[in-house]
């Protein structure tokens, strides 16, 4: 019995020291340190592996600093502990794809998205994107139109995009993190 409240006393306080490590991590991130905020977060991780908030706020403090692929290994940790809990986890793992020229990957991660989020327009923006930016321009057009029918308030970029495709113009920049 001894054990038991023992090893439960250790676990609640685990909790609470990820939890702490993770609002310093907070404070650091709004203060502008970022190696601060990793430091954080790695000890919050080491406390608790399994802990999808702590891989989340490294991913957006890696994206920050414009590490894409140490953002892009945690956003893997994150679908490989739940990959249904956070569906939007797939675009931001492909804007960083994208980012670094990996367009063949980063299209299979909003297609990935797509399929649990089928209405969101930015998501269909975004793979049109990166179709235009690996020459797929035909595909582009077709997410462009599936983009525009789901009414989504993200109209307005598809159609610049559209017209970019269509006039040889260069294909507008989206940032990882920029959503």
């Amino acid at each position: 019995m001894f054990f038991a409240c023992f090893f439960l006393s250790e676990i609640a306080e685990g909790t609470k020291g990820v939890q702490n490590l993770i609002h310093d991590a907070n404070v650091c991130f709004r203060n502008g340190n970022m190696q601060c905020s990793i430091r954080k977060l790695n000890s919050a991780i080491k406390l608790s592996p399994g802990c999808l908030e702590c891989y989340r706020f490294r991913a957006k403090v890696w994206v920050t600093l414009k590490n894409y692929k140490n953002a892009i290994r945690d956003y893997s940790q994150i679908l490989k502990i739940d990959p249904k809990k956070y569906p939007h986890v797939y675009y931001l793992r492909a804007d960083c794809f994208t980012e670094l020229g990996f367009y063949k990957q980063g299209i299979m991660d909003y297609t990935k998205c797509l399929k649990l989020m089928p209405k969101d327009g930015k998501v269909w923006y975004y793979r049109a994107r990166s179709f235009a930016l690996s020459g797929q321009f035909a595909n582009a057009l077709k997410d462009i139109n599936q983009g525009l029918a789901t009414g989504t308030h993200h109209a307005r970029s598809l159609i610049k995009l559209r017209e970019a495709i269509l006039t040889g113009k260069p294909i507008p920049y989206h940032a990882p993190g920029s959503n």
